[in-house]
């Protein structure tokens, strides 16, 4: 009697097909960047930049209240206009305008997407300042708090961020608890990592001190200076490059701990790393995200303004004309009608301000997420509370990353 021939499996209920627009997301990983635009909307994120934005004005208010003369030199406040980078605080065209040119909301998009980069903006003139002005202690020692002040607020909020967006770009829907619980211990490790390029940049400005001092040596100080000129020099180009470095990697570093969870030093490593092997692919990524904040930039802005038209102009069917002149944008309101006004204006304002952050973290999460599938071989649906490690033992990153997996996947028959 011959054997049973072997039962053949149960075909599958249903069949996957991937869809075109899967495949072009497969082949061309980059197109995933329009999704940060719904990221950004979020109304989690949006509290949570409103709330950094909060308190990165703390600054400027305590300057404010205890040193009236120097209000003038201060950056606007995050609830009034001119805040962003670059943001000249141009009205939005009129409808008509935009109908009759189309080319006029595209320019006045574009225009508007540097604006996104504010956070890095604010880090980058504020350690310009404490190069440039001469050294005082009182002075100097208020922009090092500021600047520390200002870390500290993006490596709390900046991280919180970051784990969100990683979360919702791969639909898992996670509360406000458990993405506080990833981030609350490693907060210290996004405060930290770009402290690490400052201690070397300290370490190449001592020696140049330190030639200062001795030009102040009578006769021969400041020919034994000029001999050596060519070493003060490199100190100066090996602080540039640090300073480089650190202004355009400081956001990855938040990110890479915020979806990593990992150290200090590793998100030093990977924002060095991914930044200066993929620049093409990094200068790529930032062209389409400041063309696609830009926009949506334009439209919150938009929104904002057609909505404050509409709410007076309904406001007219019922009210006298007077007190439709006073709820005009500009009037003069006294009393408490006047400041209740004012301060929902300025919270719209600071909501305008905060999608624009919203969207530079979303970002910057994605486009992390991208560079470490482009350089280290890692899914995108991968994150690190997916993978378990030994007492002990850190996450591979960049070759060694790749080969461990290769390892692990069988052969295809």
């Amino acid at each position: 009697m011959s054997a049973a021939a072997p039962a053949s499996p149960d075909p599958l209920q249903e069949e996957f097909f991937l869809t075109d627009a899967a495949r072009m997301r497969r082949w061309l990983p980059w197109l995933h960047l329009p999704s940060v635009v719904r990221l950004a909307f979020d109304p989690r994120k949006l509290f949570l930049t409103m709330l950094a934005l909060g308190l990165l004005a703390t600054p400027g208010l305590l300057r404010q209240r205890f040193a009236p003369h120097s209000v003038t030199a201060l950056a606007p406040l995050p609830w009034e206009s001119g805040y962003l980078f670059q943001d000249t605080g141009d009205p939005v065209p009129p409808a008509a305008i935009m109908l009759a040119n189309p080319l006029v909301p595209l320019r006045y998009a574009t225009t508007q997407g540097p604006q996104l980069l504010t956070p890095v903006a604010q880090v980058f003139d504020q350690g310009r300042a404490l190069i440039e002005q001469p050294f005082h202690w009182g002075a100097t020692s208020i922009g090092i708090v500021q600047l520390l002040w200002t870390w500290a607020v993006w490596a709390v909020f900046g991280t919180l961020i970051c784990r969100l967006a990683a979360l919702d770009f791969l639909g898992r829907d996670v509360g406000w608890s458990e993405a506080w619980r990833f981030c609350r211990g490693r907060v210290v490790s996004s405060f930290a990592a770009p402290l690490l390029p400052l201690l070397g940049i300290v370490g190449l400005w001592l020696p140049c001190v330190v030639a200062g001092w001795i030009t102040r040596v009578p006769a021969v100080g400041q020919p034994v200076v000029a001999v050596g000129w060519v070493f003060v020099w490199f100190c100066g180009g090996g602080m540039a490059l640090l300073l480089l470095g650190l202004t355009l990697t400081w956001p990855l570093m938040i990110a890479t701990v915020g979806v990593e969870g990992t150290d200090a030093f590793d998100g030093l490593s990977r924002s060095y790393n991914y930044l200066f092997s993929r620049p093409w692919y990094v200068l790529w990524m930032v062209g389409m995200s400041l063309l696609l904040g830009g926009g949506g930039l334009f439209v919150v802005r938009w929104f904002a303004e057609n909505a404050e038209w509409l709410a007076i102009r309904s406001l007219a069917v019922g009210a006298t004309g007077p007190t439709v002149d006073a709820f005009h944008p500009g009037a003069n309101i006294t009393g408490s009608s006047g400041a209740i006004l004012q301060f929902w204006r300025q919270a719209i304002q600071m909501g305008v301000h905060a999608f624009a952050c919203s969207f530079y973290w979303s970002a910057i999460t994605v486009m992390f997420l991208l560079l470490r599938k482009s350089v280290d071989a890692t899914p995108l649906d991968q994150l690190t509370t997916d993978r378990t490690y030994g007492s002990g033992t850190l996450p591979l990153a960049g070759i060694p990353a790749a080969e461990r997996r290769e390892q692990a996947t069988p052969p295809q028959r």
